[in-house]
């Protein structure tokens, strides 16, 4: 009441809404001077607030009952009969203020109940006569049930059969939104087609690349198979969402989160992230070791150490991704268990800490503070006699945070998976720094080499004004593509990572509840990496984008009589800059 921040006025309240012959009928009451809703009003405060006319768009309950009669129920305490209406017998209860005749008559037996039964969530006539006329309750579908109004639509599931979940106003899908499902679309199929294509082209240089090159091939090789596995599992997750859930992944929502498929497409995302990630760390320090290294001197031996390298880095990220789904590490990893529908003790996914808040509620006391899920399990069992069959019950994997089966990054403080999920997170915030510094050192080695450089003169058009043309050197063409290239890759990196460092850092800090940024962390952060990478680091790649970039960048000035044609200069000396090469 306070917070509608309305002047209260005194108002009166009269009930029945038939005169009672010596019987209280009417109430004072002190009330807001406002209309407001009244889905959080329950019991006698609602039936005085709605049939004062305070509740928008709802009726008096009491208008449709019916007449009491003396008869008409069994009431409780020191009764009186009267008349109603001046020709029908009534019964009135004695009060210390009175007699009065405020009851609520159920429609089909007959039983009559005092106005804090009306209106209060409860089906106290068994009719629902109580309830029926009230605004202020949600009714499950499936048995009826009813809940607060505030309790649909908020994420929770209250009812045994989703219904205050998964209706027309707020059913889940695994991609919400249109936008949303069309640029899962466009970038997956984008990173599939790129990384495709890098990937044949950089199998096309393997048999004639020396042994330095060869390094820089396999290495985006690496790099392109991560981002592959990426796009494919963004394409993945919007077929299964596109075609096979579509609208009515709501109901067969706790299926698919603890379903192998979901884990399997989980695994493949954070084997691609990893396997990317490590590449290009790995690319990133062998390229700041060669610097000063000509291309005319003796190459660097592709060695063993160096297969043992991207050997590990597929180890690792294989490893960082199957662990969470080991059966042996269970009760770090399961994050919940689901029962089957046939168990309405049990509604959605069940966590260790509400399993057992029930076990001690039902056993009386356990010993231990912390049960396994073994335990859980077992414990569980016997609460249920063999009438029940098999138990059924599905766990609710590391993956399965949401529909788009994300490694789950967003842990609390209080999350047994914290330490495993932020020293993956540190890792690849090492790797996001090592990956700076290696191309900014790159950068200046380049800038200092400048005196070395042969210098050879090329003509770019500088305005359309004048047609002038104005020289400029190799050198100078070379460190732009340079800066262009280091630029790229340092600030795609930290548009894709840093943001999504700061996000988790505030979800496990509750500055804020990250949950529901998984789908756009799947679709626009984590992803996007595997679309620009291609661009960057593939020589064929880039030369196509610098082509059709010149179609818009033509030298020719059409009617201008003082024109002239400039000519470009594209194949720019870049070993004399001593930059490892490939780098475009």
């Amino acid at each position: 009441m306070e917070r509608l921040g309305a002047p209260c006025v005194r108002d009166t309240f009269y009930s029945p809404n038939y005169p009672v012959f010596g019987a209280i009928s009417s109430v004072p009451l002190t009330l807001p001077n406002t209309t407001f809703t009244c889905e959080h009003a329950f019991g006698e405060m609602y039936v005085f607030l709605s049939c004062t006319g305070r509740c928008k768009n709802t009726a008096c309950p009491l208008e449709s009952r019916g007449l009491v009669r003396h008869n008409s129920c069994n009431l409780k305490g020191n009764t009186a009969f009267t008349l109603a209406r001046r020709q029908s017998l009534t019964a009135v209860v004695e009060t210390k203020n009175g007699y009065d005749n405020m009851f609520f008559l159920c429609e089909v037996n007959g039983k009559c109940l005092k106005y804090d039964k009306v209106c209060d969530l409860v089906n106290d006539c068994g009719d629902y006569s109580d309830e029926v006329n009230c605004t202020n309750h949600f009714k499950c579908e499936a048995n009826g049930v009813l809940i607060d109004p505030t309790k649909k639509c908020n994420g929770v599931i209250d009812c045994i059969d989703f219904s205050d979940e998964c209706n027309s106003e707020c059913g889940k899908e695994i991609i919400s939104g249109g936008p949303l499902k069309v640029l899962a679309w466009v970038i997956g199929g984008l990173s599939v087609c790129l990384n495709a294509f890098s990937l044949y082209n950089g199998a096309s240089k393997l048999e004639g690349a020396n042994h330095n090159g060869l390094f820089n091939v396999v290495a985006k090789i690496m790099i392109n198979i991560g981002d592959l596995i990426t796009g494919i599992y963004l394409l993945t997750v919007a077929t299964v969402d596109t075609f096979f859930h579509g609208d009515n992944y709501c109901q067969d929502r706790f299926t698919w989160l603890t379903s192998k498929s979901c884990a399997s497409i989980g695994i493949m995302m954070a084997f691609g992230s990893g396997i990317s990630l490590y590449s290009m760390t790995y690319l990133s320090l062998f390229r700041a070791k060669t610097l000063g290294t000509s291309r005319l001197a003796a190459p660097a031996t592709f060695s063993w150490k160096h297969l043992f390298g991207f050997l590990m880095i597929i180890i690792v990220s294989l490893a960082v991704a199957l662990v969470p789904i080991f059966p042996q590490l269970e009760n770090f990893f399961v994050n919940g268990i689901f029962y089957d529908k046939r168990v309405r003790f049990f509604m959605a996914d069940v966590n260790k800490e509400d399993h057992f808040s029930v076990l001690k509620a039902y056993y009386g006391s356990i010993a231990k503070k912390e049960l396994s899920w073994s335990e859980i399990e077992r414990l569980t069992n016997l609460m249920f006699t063999n009438d029940y069959g098999q138990l059924q019950r599905l766990k609710i994997h590391f993956y399965g945070n949401e529909g788009v089966c994300l490694f789950k990054y967003f842990v609390k403080t209080d999350d047994p998976q914290k330490l495993y999920v932020w020293t993956n997170i540190f890792v690849y915030v090492l790797c996001f720094i090592i990956i700076s510094i290696c191309y900014i050192s790159i950068h200046n080695h380049a800038r200092r080499s400048r005196a070395n450089v042969n210098q050879i003169s090329r003509y770019k058009f500088r305005g359309r004004t004048n047609g002038q043309c104005e020289p400029r050197s190799t050198q100078q063409r070379a460190l732009d593509r340079l800066q262009r290239s280091v630029t790229m890759i340092i600030l795609t990196d930290f548009l894709c990572w840093i943001p999504f460092f700061v996000i988790c850092a505030f979800h496990t800090l509750e500055i804020l509840d990250a949950s529901f940024l998984y789908t756009y962390s799947s679709i626009l952060i984590l992803p996007i990496n595997s679309v620009v990478n291609p661009l960057i680091y593939d020589e064929m790649v880039s030369k196509l984008r610098m082509k059709i970039q010149n179609l818009f960048k033509d030298c020719k000035i059409g009617n201008n009589p003082r024109a002239v044609e400039c000519v470009n200069v594209d194949n720019i000396v870049m070993q004399n800059l001593a930059v490892p090469t490939g780098l475009e």
